[in-house]
């Protein structure tokens, strides 16, 4: 097939005009997700809703593109999983505060043809943790961690794992301190 000006033209609209990209798998409720949840689990998560969102493109290339998370339900699976046990040795429980996570993508077109194109989010998380230990001490910490992930992107529709990736990275890199912060602390 032979290239004009018009046969590119509309191909270059088609991929200048952006789509929606998103990594949510299926549709969640507060309910199934327990999510904020104040009941009398040892653990109680609030502000999960904050790793559902819009994540906005910093760069000019992909800036059309829609991008959204929703990794609700396997940071409450990891929370819960990674901080069980910390968390049972507490007089009341654990309250699991998520303060913020920022999260921005960065796509940059490079090499011949694109080949070395790549997308790179960047994760910001930073949460606070309170509880008080069998003597009835408090205890209160936060964390603060930010990651970035890079993958290779020949379009802008494949840049969606480098978000999914850097958010679940920090919630990692979160939780380890958590851990460790709380072993450290509870007798």
């Amino acid at each position: 097939m032979r290239f004009t000006r018009q046969t590119l033209c509309p191909l270059v609209f088609f991929l200048l005009l952006g789509c929606d990209v998103s990594d949510v798998k299926a549709p969640y409720t507060a309910a199934a997700m327990n999510l904020d949840d104040e009941g009398s689990d040892a653990i109680r998560i609030i502000g999960i809703d904050r790793f559902h969102q819009k994540v906005p493109v910093v760069s000019r290339y992909c800036e059309t593109t829609k991008y959204e998370t929703d990794r609700r339900a396997p940071a409450s699976a990891a929370i819960r999983s990674v901080l069980k046990g910390p968390a049972t040795r507490l007089a009341n429980g654990l309250r699991f505060e998520i303060r913020s996570l920022d999260v921005h993508m960065r796509c940059h077109a490079d090499g011949f043809a694109g080949f070395k194109s790549f997308c790179a989010s960047d994760a910001s998380l930073t949460v606070r943790v309170s509880g008080r230990n069998r003597l009835g001490q408090e205890i209160s910490l936060q964390s603060s961690k930010e990651t970035t992930e890079k993958v290779e992107a020949l379009s802008c529709y494949t840049g969606m794992p480098a978000i999914t990736e850097s958010v679940d990275r920090a919630l990692e890199m979160v939780l380890d301190d958590v851990r460790s912060s709380l072993s450290a602390q509870a007798p």
